[in-house]
C-alpha cells in the first residue's frame, strides 16, 4: 500500500482547471484537487461542501475525512475501536463543520 503524487498533466485536466476559475469561491488548491481527480479518475478528497457539490455536478467521486476513516475500517487498516476513537477525536479537534446526521449514520452502520 502506498500513494503516488499526482500532478495536473493532461490537456483535459488543465482545461478543467481553467474552467473552474469561474467559481470564485475556490482556491487554486481546490481547483487543483478537483481537476486532478477528474484527470486521474480518482476520488476527490475534501471536507468542503462546495468542492464536493462541484464534484457531483461533474461526475467526480468525492469523500471527506469521515469517508476515509470508514474506508480504512472496511479495508481492515484500522479496528472498530480505532475508528470510534478517531471519529471522536475528529469531532473534538476539527475546525470543520461536522454534520451530526452523518456521525449518527456511521455509528448505526458500524455499530460503534
Amino acid at each position: 500500500m502506498g500513494y503516488d503524487i499526482a500532478n495536473l498533466e493532461t490537456e483535459e485536466g488543465y482545461r478543467f482547471f481553467q474552467e473552474l476559475k469561474k467559481f470564485k469561491a475556490f482556491s487554486v488548491y481546490d481547483r487543483l484537487v478537483i481537476s486532478i481527480a477528474l484527470q486521474e479518475k480518482i476520488i476527490c478528497v475534501s471536507n468542503d461542501k462546495p468542492v464536493r457539490k462541484i464534484c457531483k455536478k461533474y461526475g467526480i467521486n468525492s469523500t471527506g475525512t469521515l469517508g476515509i476513516l470508514c474506508a480504512a475500517f472496511e479495508k481492515g487498516i484500522i479496528s472498530k475501536k480505532e475508528l470510534k476513537e478517531l471519529i471522536d477525536e475528529y469531532q473534538s479537534n476539527s475546525g470543520a463543520y461536522i454534520n451530526k446526521d452523518i456521525i449518527n449514520e456511521i455509528i448505526r452502520i458500524y455499530h460503534l
